[in-house]
């Protein structure tokens, strides 16, 4: 991706370099022409002295400014646009004196700082390695080289008798127009490159990837390996990349159960049938899991006779999954009334052990109204008993949530909705919700915001919203994003709208997004004053007490600094849905980056990719919160940003200020340093910030009383 940016970059600083000395001639032409040759060395003096200074205000005050507020890529185009605009005022002013000399003032200005400083930015995201190879002949040879040519165009048109005033002012717009052009088509390059030197090397991923003979040969002698995860792993790839014909029956006959479970799924899956004898003898095996994995695979492609022994069996988990598959299959009258009888003596059961077995089938099994209403039943019988405890739910939360979803009963959407509190199972519930489709996301939406919903739940809902990937679910996170009084629950809606935008490409308003990313790196501005006031003039105690003033502020201090981290995460994170194309989890890694050309090369990035109109509060923000600088001139900058709440900038003032902080644990660590400091009048300022009497806002009236505590 370089190589091509490096080419585009040369034919910039050669179509640049010829369009400068372009103009330069024809300046020269104009002045020697206009000025009388007594007047001319007074006249190019104070011309160039002005200009010079035009230059030097430019470069220290102009440039810097004007790249921050355009990015890179749109101040790249800005000399050119300005060179082709005056260009195109000469050539219809016919070369007038006045138009050749603002040509060359732009040149004059802008030549050494904002063309100048454009150019070295855009070598930025190249490769040290070619950076370092390929600069020195782009401004060399290059460069030179585009010089040379263009002295060559001129020389002949003199000498040929066809250099006229019109012909140079026409030189200079062709050039100006092909550079205005070349700089328009780089930045999209130049943020290619960008994301190309920020992203991670992508892994390969095996499923995709075709077997060669040799490969397969060695993936099949290794299915005989003592090891069971070797063998797994193996068989697992030939799944992967098709080639499932190549794991032989005569898996069944390995010693692991783990194997067995796994070969009899696979073959079961597959359109063979040439391990339907191996099978069978595993109905009697050792291992529970072996026997119920054998049912499952015999079930969907044994024949009737064997199901109808199966459903005669003593073992009731597999008496009840072959009798499901038996009404499946057979769908007469004595298998419905068979089934009918199961699930009546399984609603009086107290193990469950049956209950549990129709179920599995019926997860397995396609949709059927009968197997709806059995699934209905066995809850409504068996629910009050298996949700004493988390372990219950979740041991077979998985198969429940898998049999609601494939039969499709809505009535079952509230238990699935409470299940999302137990982890075991949880990724099940969701697929089931998902497949309810609209009631279950209405249910989710309704205990999201319901104040009667427990906090443990909540935190599971918008994952499982995002599940949905549609414009409403989107709108209902972003939503919770900018309302949700819960840190946790904005977070966990964070995640999920990422992974949704993500995974479904899902556009969402970036406007929105830019706006919440904004307010977090406010708040991680906010948190930086906070955290340096808190080292500020730091109070000594000469006791005991110190030891303990001491442990408070360094936990203080580690709870802001990680909510620091926490904002600036979930800016880019914000940042990465408005700008789903870019890899800015790289940028983020480089922006945390101790690394001085890191942080610049991240904050470039930041000023490239930030250009709309509604982003410019974020990017000022960002350079502020990014940019290497001290810290006392990161906290003025904050607080000359428009809304950014800054605290004070002194330690007891920080401590009480924490103290009225929103985050109750943030709030009661400074309550707790307050305390250690043994400073009656700081607790007192403390526990009134913290209760809302004396809010967090600063006044000259509490400073003056944190001074007084402090004497």
């Amino acid at each position: 991706m370089a190589e091509p940016f490096v080419r585009r970059l040369a034919g910039l600083v050669a179509i640049s370099t010829a369009t400068l000395l372009a103009v330069d001639y024809l300046f020269k032409w104009t002045v020697a022409e206009a000025v009388p040759r007594e007047q001319l060395g007074r006249y190019l003096s104070s011309y160039y002295a002005a200009m010079n200074v035009a230059s030097l205000v430019m470069q220290f005050v102009v440039g810097g400014a004007l790249v921050r507020k355009l990015g890179v890529g749109w101040a790249a185009v800005a000399t050119p646009l300005l060179l082709t605009t005056s260009a195109i005022v000469m050539l219809a002013a016919g070369g007038a004196p006045r138009t050749v000399l603002a040509a060359k003032g732009i040149d004059g200005a802008t030549r050494h700082s904002v063309h100048r400083l454009t150019i070295e930015l855009l070598y930025l995201p190249i490769p040290t390695e070619t950076r370092s190879r390929l600069k020195p002949l782009i401004d060399g040879p290059v460069a030179r080289g585009a010089q040379a040519a263009t002295a060559c165009v001129v020389l002949v048109l003199g000498a040929t008798g066809r250099l006229s005033r019109g012909r140079l002012v026409t030189l200079v717009l062709a050039l100006a127009i092909a550079w205005l052009v070349l700089a328009l088509s780089s930045r999209k390059r130049y943020l290619e490159v960008f994301r190309s030197a920020l992203a991670r090397p992508p892994g390969l991923e095996p499923g995709l990837l075709s077997v060669d003979f040799a490969t397969a040969e060695m993936l099949v002698e290794r299915l005989a390996a003592p090891d069971p995860d070797e063998v797994i792993r193996s068989a697992g790839v030939l799944v992967r990349r098709g080639r499932a014909r190549l794991v032989p029956a005569l898996l069944l006959y390995h010693p692991s159960a783990r194997v067995l479970r796994y070969a009899l799924q696979v073959l079961a899956e597959s359109d063979r049938t040439d391990w339907l004898p191996l099978a069978t003898p595993l109905l009697s095996h050792d291992n529970e899991g072996v026997r119920m994995a054998a049912v499952r695979a015999l079930a969907r492609r044994a024949d009737r006779a064997l199901l109808s022994t199966l459903a005669q069996r003593e073992g009731p988990r597999m008496r009840g999954y072959a009798a499901v598959w038996q009404a499946v299959r057979d769908a007469g009258p004595d298998a419905r009334a068979q089934l009918e009888a199961l699930v009546e003596e399984a609603e009086r059961e107290t193990n469950g052990l049956l209950r549990e077995g129709i179920i599995e089938a019926i997860a397995d099994a396609p949709r059927d109204a009968q197997l709806g209403e059995a699934v209905l039943r066995l809850v409504d019988s068996n629910e009050p008993k298996l949700a004493v405890t988390p372990a219950n739910m979740g041991a077979a939360a998985d198969v429940l949530a898998r049999a609601i979803a494939r039969q499709g009963d809505g009535r079952l959407v509230p238990l699935l909705v409470q299940r999302l509190v137990t982890r075991v199972g949880r990724e099940e519930v969701r697929n089931a919700l998902v497949a309810l489709g609209e009631p279950a996301f209405e249910a989710l939406v309704a205990a999201l915001h319901s104040g009667a919903s427990p906090r443990a739940l909540r935190v599971h809902i918008p994952r499982s919203l995002a599940r949905f990937a549609t414009t409403r679910a989107a709108e209902v996170l972003l939503s919770v994003l900018e309302s949700d009084v819960d840190g946790l629950v904005r977070y966990k809606a964070l995640r999920g709208l990422g992974r949704m935008v993500a995974e479904s490409h899902m556009v969402v308003d970036p406007r929105r997004a830019i706006a919440l990313a904004e307010r977090n790196v406010r708040e991680y501005l906010r948190l930086f004053a906070a955290l340096t006031g808190l080292r500020t003039d730091r109070v000594q105690e000469d006791d005991g007490g110190s030891r303990r003033a001491g442990a408070t502020l360094g936990l203080l201090e580690g709870l802001v600094t990680d909510k620091m981290r926490q904002a600036l995460e979930r800016t880019f994170r914000l940042l990465k849905i408005a700008h789903p194309g870019e890899d800015l989890q790289a940028l983020y890694a480089l922006a945390q980056s101790a690394d001085r050309h890191a942080s610049a090369r991240a904050q470039a990035f930041v000023d490239a990719l930030l250009t709309r109109r509604y982003e410019r509060g974020l990017r000022k923000a960002l350079q502020i919160a990014l940019e290497p600088m001290t810290n006392g001139e990161r906290v003025r900058l904050s607080r000359d940003l428009p809304g950014t709440e800054v605290p004070p900038q002194q330690h007891l003032a920080a401590v009480a200020y924490l103290a009225g902080d929103t985050d109750s644990f943030v709030s009661d660590i400074a309550i707790e340093h307050a305390t250690s400091l043994r400073n009656d009048g700081l607790l007192d300022l403390a526990r009134a910030a913290k209760s809302g009497r004396g809010g967090p806002e600063r006044s000259e009236g509490r400073i003056r009383l944190l001074r007084v505590a402090r004497a």
